[in-house]
């Protein structure tokens, strides 16, 4: 138990790095000329959302960040009551991770225009990019700027490939269906999931291309990893995954809302 707490713990403290070696190469982005005066690219999305062509034209009025934090709630309450809690929350540290770090490298490589007007000619100088790291790390976090006042908070630029909202999402859905076994809250999670996605396509936020790969991205190396830790786990996963004894028991269970909440003890 002691060990899993240990492991659990190591890895939160390693997302938290790349959090902020994520939002650092981000903010060194945003210094770029071809950030700071590119214009938005072609998008034949925006383009019929702009033309009022259904059901593009809709895109615009769905939160997607209400329903992240709906997911988001409810993969909490469902870590309070699942028996592999810390399975769970290790496996969002390592989705989650993984693709911040695919994200961050994208950024780096590779500086695209924002698809909104608001990032043109907004600069920033590289003596602020320490700053801005920070307050986009502690905001990433969800700790107010008022608590720190460190750096330049809110909106960022040019960091559309990957969709980073596309990759919460998609983690936040692949976990809780893997935990709930009920065909009709997978149903809706997924439903949620998509809308949301549907949702960034909008000139304030991504183009097209950023959440179709961000999804395809997601859900290949969540395939692969599951598969990997399931049929032949190396040492690095067996030593994430932490919990498991045998091969038999790879994997996280789901369970029916009714059992999961009946359930009480813990199998870590």
């Amino acid at each position: 138990m002691k060990s899993t707490i240990k492991r659990t713990l190591l890895l939160l403290g390693i997302h938290v790095l790349i959090i902020f070696g994520h939002s650092y190469l981000l903010a060194n982005g945003e210094t770029r000329e071809a950030c700071i005066k590119g214009e938005p690219l072609y998008d034949i999305v925006h383009d019929w959302a702009a033309h009022g062509i259904w059901p593009f034209s809709a895109f615009q009025s769905i939160d997607h960040a209400s329903i992240i934090l709906i997911l988001t709630i409810t993969f909490i309450v469902v870590l309070f009551f699942h028996p592999q809690r810390q399975l769970l929350f290790r496996r969002f540290l390592i989705l989650h991770s993984t693709m911040s770090v695919i994200r961050a490298i994208f950024i780096w490589v590779t500086t695209l225009p924002s698809p909104t007007a608001l990032c043109y000619d907004r600069y920033i100088d590289s003596s602020e990019v320490l700053g801005r790291s920070i307050a986009l790390t502690f905001g990433a976090i969800g700790i107010p700027y008022e608590w720190y006042e460190i750096g330049i908070p809110g909106m960022t630029c040019c960091d559309s490939i990957i969709s980073g909202h596309t990759a919460m999402l998609l983690v936040l859905s692949l976990l809780l269906t893997a935990a709930i076994k009920n065909s009709g809250v997978r149903i809706g999670i997924w439903a949620l999931a998509i809308l949301g996605m549907l949702g960034l396509i909008t000139v304030e936020w991504h183009y097209t291309i950023d959440v179709f790969a961000a999804a395809l991205i997601g859900i290949l190396f969540y395939k692969w990893y599951t598969l990997k830790a399931t049929v032949k786990a190396g040492w690095l996963i067996k030593y994430l995954e932490g919990d498991l004894r045998t091969e038999s028991e790879n994997g996280v269970k789901s369970y029916s809302l009714k059992n999961l909440i009946k359930t009480t003890n813990n199998e870590e």
